[in-house]
């Protein structure tokens, strides 16, 4: 739902509201905007809308190395410091952290607080939440998204937790990798990649309003 920002939910101040209301377009400039809580609703729609879209794509293309796919999806990644038992070898193992990096630095095992292991697999795309991963043998396959721009939209939300009120940010993209696969321990031989190309929409987001 988008609507007319009352005035209660603006950040701006009063003498910038009686500024903006010395001429029309000026009151045309503050339009109308989601909630910070219904634009993150709509984000994770449009993704999800998305994923079922690329689906052919991404199963042809793991498919196309012998691979098949897993149920999971990529998740944002949190920060994980080396175990200190695997720096210095015959200590006491701590929990928490990593016990293993690969020589590629690509995967990782985490022991959590209750001592399970899990495999880690990092996302290298901007795109990481189209990615998928799927397995051959002792090999996992990291399926990345190859991206054409389709249908784009623009909204506004307000107010929203930037900097920045002219911050301007899409749904799909997001720099740098900042996001892995987890899985159940298995042994691992290697990960390797395949590209899947795929058209997704998309809806750049326009800053109304900060919240300090």
């Amino acid at each position: 739902m988008s609507y007319c920002c009352e005035p209660s939910e603006r950040t701006v101040t009063l003498p910038l509201l009686l500024a903006a209301a010395s001429t029309a377009s000026s009151l045309l400039a503050v339009g109308c905007c989601h909630a910070s809580r219904h634009a993150d609703h709509v984000r994770a729609e449009l993704v999800e809308q998305n994923r079922e879209r690329v689906e052919p794509s991404v199963r042809s293309a793991a498919m196309s190395v012998g691979a098949t796919l897993l149920p999971v999806l990529p998740q944002r990644a949190e920060r994980v410091e080396p175990c200190a038992s695997a720096i210095l070898p015959g200590i006491v193992p701590d929990l928490n952290c990593m016990t293993w990096v690969s020589d590629d630095g690509r995967a990782f095992r985490r022991i959590d607080e209750r001592g399970s292991t899990s495999l880690f697999v990092r996302v290298d795309s901007p795109h990481w939440r189209y990615a998928r991963l799927a397995q051959r043998g002792d090999t996992l396959v990291v399926v990345l998204p190859v991206v054409t721009a389709g249908a784009t939209r623009h909204r506004r939300e307000c107010p929203c937790p930037v900097v920045d009120p002219g911050f301007n940010s899409g749904t799909n993209l997001d720099s740098g990798w900042k996001a892995v696969f987890v899985v159940d321990d298995l042994p691992l031989e290697r990960v390797d990649t395949v590209h899947a190309p795929m058209v997704v929409d998309d809806i750049v987001w326009r800053c109304r309003g900060v919240v300090r």
